[in-house]
This record gives structure tokens, sequence and C-alpha cells, in this order.
């Protein structure tokens, strides 16, 4: 009878499974804890729902669809404003006489009340389908329409669509979600960056009780706040854990 494991998990999917042969022996009291988990901060926040805005010119609108990925503010306003660098370099070379006024963007964080704020000399369409006005943190309506250049969000941007990411653990008891019962055995909301190293490693363990004896598979599934699977651009993670007999 096994008093004290460690196991190790690693795949590229926020979804990892593990199966035992020979099943391995547990203590009747036996309990489990996250000891570290290690992966990526990419968890995209941009997706085919909300990736799109439009700017109308004379003659033509320019739209901009975002790939799906995860994003910063700086990231999203650098895209749109190479496409619009684009869209501004080919109405030039097909009419170099052209009576047109280059668009001129510019977005920005006020960081004072986390308001989006917007600049730009064209109105801008977020009425369209799959705009990013949800994430951005502005109506579904179009912008400057009335000839003013400057625009701020009426709500927060909501840049994060990951509020919370919960580790599941098929073999654990003991944890509630909103009242029903759970298989959380960690939660926790990523502090670094897109794109940067996430190492988790819990500096007081909580244990939680295992509902077997007897380890045969054992799943582990990263999920957001409302339960939804989460995805990571196959980038690798590893968790382990420990499992040992109650103390008390």
């Amino acid at each position: 009878m096994n008093e004290s494991i460690t196991i190790s998990m690693s795949g590229k999917m926020t979804s990892l499974s593990s199966t035992y042969f020979p099943a391995i022996n547990v203590n009747e009291n036996s309990e489990i804890a996250l000891l570290c988990l290690h992966t990526y901060n990419m968890f995209p926040n941009v997706n085919e729902t909300n990736n799109n805005i439009r700017i109308i010119t004379p003659g033509h609108n320019l739209d901009i669809k975002l790939p799906f990925g995860c994003y910063e503010i700086e990231d999203i306003t650098q895209y749109i404003s190479n496409q619009i660098h684009e869209d501004n370099e080919r109405l030039n070379e097909i009419d170099h006489t052209m009576i047109y006024t280059p668009i001129d963007f510019n977005m920005h964080t006020d960081t004072t009340c986390m308001k989006c704020v917007i600049s730009c000399n064209y109105p801008v369409d977020f009425a369209i389908k799959n705009s990013l006005a949800s994430l951005l943190g502005f109506q579904n309506k179009i912008y400057g329409k009335d000839g003013s250049s400057s625009f701020r969000s009426s709500k927060n941007i909501d840049i994060n669509a990951v509020n919370s990411i919960k580790v599941l653990c098929n073999v654990a008891n003991g944890s509630f979600d909103n009242g029903q019962q759970s298989h959380s055995i960690y939660e926790f909301f990523p502090r670094e960056r897109s794109g940067a190293k996430i190492v988790e490693s819990p500096t007081n363990l909580i244990y939680y009780q295992l509902n077997t004896q007897v380890l045969n598979t054992i799943n582990i599934n990263l999920v957001d706040q409302e339960n939804n699977p989460i995805h990571n651009f196959n980038e690798k993670i590893t968790v382990v854990l420990h499992i040992r007999r109650c103390i008390s």
C-alpha cells in the first residue's frame, strides 16, 4: 500500500489523462494536492465571435478580422494599425491622384478607469456581426457618425475572457462550485503577460480526499470560471500531483 506518491503528467492539451497498469493502490484515507503546474499563458481571448472591426470611409469599408489568438490591447492596436497601413498603401497605388485622406487610427487604455479610447478620423462600426465591441467595452453601434473623432468605451475593457482557471482531477472530492460538488483541486488566474511562462507552485498545499483506493486512470482538465474547456494553442502543460495518506 502506497503511503506517498508523486505523479507527473504532461501533454499539449488542457485535458491530460494517464492510465496505470497495474493499478496504483492507496490507503482508504488518502488525499491529493497539486504540487505544481507549468505551461504558457496562451489562452486565447479573441475568436470567431469577437474578432471583427469595420472602418467606414468614402467609397469603401475597411473590414478587419483578427486571427484567433491571445492578445493584449497593444497587440490588437498593432494588428489593426498594420491592416490600415496596408489599405492606405493599396489605395495610394491604385491612384496617386486620388483625393483621399488616409485612415488615422489609434487605440489605448485609460488606466485610470480601464476604459478603451479610440481616435479615428473615420467612423468605426461595432454594429457588425462578431465585432470586437464586447472585448473593448463598446456598444454594438457605429461611433463617429456625428463627426466626432475620439470615443471612449462605456464599459471596462474585458480583455481577459478567462477570469479563472480551475484544475479538475477526477479522483478528488471535497470542493464545491456554486453549491455543487466539484473535482477542482486548484484555481488561479495567470499573472503573466500573454505568451509568458506560467509556473504555479502553491506555497501551502491544499489536500482533497481521494474518491477511490485503486487508481486506474487519472484525468486532469483545465477549465474556465464557467467550466468550459480552455484552449492553449497546443502549448506543453506539465502537472505534478502529490498523493499521501491523510495525516490527521
